[in-house]
């Protein structure tokens, strides 16, 4: 439901593995897309 909503409204929406594993390279890679860099 809440993945619905932020496509509609264009929202990126990024899923963290909760140990920890590659999540701050996902989130750099996520950012850097998000602000075009």
């Amino acid at each position: 439901m809440k993945d619905g909503i932020l496509e509609k409204y264009n929202i990126p929406i990024l899923r963290l593995p909760t140990n920890g594993s590659g999540g701050e390279e996902k989130l750099k890679e996520k950012l850097a897309k998000i602000l075009d860099i």
